[in-house]
């Protein structure tokens, strides 16, 4: 995978988490890097693994129904 395919996965899981624009790109790479991934080398694998993250982590931000969208949303993406 290239660097603009993995700017790319970046991109579509700061979409898919839910976030408001304003927050999610910060959001999304504390919880990567809080899941021991980088965001600029994010793969499918990765993602994978900082799921637990992220479903901790929205949840701070959203209610349930939203974070049980976005997951599955990061799910898909996840599975490529």
């Amino acid at each position: 995978m290239n660097a603009a395919e993995q700017e790319t996965l970046f991109d579509a899981v700061v979409e898919a988490s839910g976030l408001s624009p304003l927050v999610a790109p910060f959001t999304v790479t504390r919880l990567l890097v809080r899941a021991g991934a980088s965001p600029r080398k994010l793969d499918g694998d990765a993602l994978r693994k900082a799921l637990p993250e992220f479903e901790k982590g929205l949840a701070v931000y959203l209610d349930e129904a939203k974070v049980t969208a976005a997951m599955a949303r990061l799910r898909a993406l996840a599975s490529g």
